[in-house]
């Protein structure tokens, strides 16, 4: 795109040699680091951000997204425009090295990721940064990508064990076993997965559970089974 100037995707797939696969995968990050545009680029946005409908094993969603990303016109260089009220023109800090380590890292803890799940963690890279890198693990196979928790919006991507995890645990009945959790722990999600307000992440606090959901009253706390690693 440097050399030639605002090319189509068949001309790119010719000029670069590769796959149209490849070559889907390279233009999705492109776009994600702000590099490049398209004329279609808005039916590009719909389908990478799913639309209304989803599936939660992602073959959909990827197939959709190759096709818009073919029909999506000319692809051509983003110039920064000139800084203007002396702002400078801004690019992603972290390498690619490190963001697929924190991926992977929020995978191993939580096995479903998704941006309001993380919005306790330590101070963690943009966002956009890691959707990124989500996209090219759910492209690689690695992490799949759908709808797997109710009531939020956005992607969302989950580890295959977790979601057959998921599903085994919702076809459980309730045993009303209590649980009870540091407040301090990462696990700590009170108020951000669950009803009612947050529990602040402050060591010798607790946080109680039965079947999954936040007892408030901590009854039977003598009675609690302590989370493994809490």
């Amino acid at each position: 795109l440097d050399t030639g100037g605002a090319l189509f995707h068949e001309e790119l797939v010719a000029e670069c040699g590769m796959l149209p696969s490849h070559v889907d995968l390279a233009l999705t990050e492109l776009v994600g680091w702000g590099l490049i545009t398209a004329d279609g680029f808005a039916a590009f946005r719909r389908s990478s951000h799913g639309g209304t409908r989803r599936r939660g094993f992602g073959g959909g969603r990827r197939a959709t997204r190759a096709s818009a990303l073919a029909q999506a016109g000319r692809w051509s260089r983003l110039r920064p425009l000139a800084a203007t009220a002396g702002t400078p023109v801004r690019f992603p800090t972290h390498t690619l090295e490190t963001l697929e380590a924190i991926a992977r890292t929020l995978l191993r803890r939580y096995g479903v990721v998704f941006k309001a799940l993380i919005a306790r963690e330590a101070p963690l890279p943009p966002w956009r940064e890691l959707l990124y890198v989500f996209w090219r693990l759910e492209a690689q196979g690695e992490v799949l990508g759908g709808r797997f928790v109710a009531g939020f919006s956005g992607e969302q991507f989950a580890r295959p064990e977790a979601v057959g995890l998921l599903r085994t645990l919702a076809r459980q009945p309730g045993r009303g076993e209590p649980r009870i959790l540091s407040a301090a722990d990462p696990l700590n999600l009170a108020g951000i997965l669950t009803p009612g307000e947050r529990v602040p992440a402050f060591p010798g606090r607790h946080v109680y559970y039965r079947d999954g959901q936040v007892d408030p009253s901590g009854e039977a706390a003598g009675s609690l089974h302590r989370a493994p690693g809490s």
